[in-house]
């Protein structure tokens, strides 16, 4: 049998519905940015958008031991954000298809298999 996805699961891949601006709002100059500037993320040209997700508290500790290490090896600093967009990007660059994993522990081992990480 088919899984089913949910309307609001379809719906993150959709653009965002349009909003009608109030009087108020409709008045103000729109935000400008100087030609080539990065935006908040530091990447010229991407879309972004905040969301939440929640994670232990040992990879919470272990996020903050990384950047640690790294700033006190190089003398930059890198936020949680910047380190889980890096992986993120990295696995999406891959190729690696994930498609075919039904859980987070399947997600898990198939990229611990692609790199090749031995317990």
């Amino acid at each position: 049998m088919a899984t089913r996805t949910g309307s609001k699961a379809r719906s993150i891949f959709e653009s965002p519905k349009k909003t009608t601006k109030s009087a108020a709002s409709s008045q103000r100059a729109p935000a400008t940015r100087e030609p080539g500037r990065p935006n908040r993320l530091g990447v010229e040209g991407r879309d972004w958008r905040k969301v939440n997700v929640v994670l232990t508290t040992e990879e919470i500790l272990w996020l903050d031991r990384l950047a640690l290490d790294i700033r006190q090896k190089t003398g930059s600093a890198v936020s949680r954000a910047e380190l889980i967009r890096a992986v993120v990007d990295a696995v999406m660059e891959s190729g690696l298809d994930l498609t075919v994993e039904a859980s987070e522990s399947a997600v898990k081992s198939a990229v611990s298999a692609a790199l090749n990480v031995r317990k």
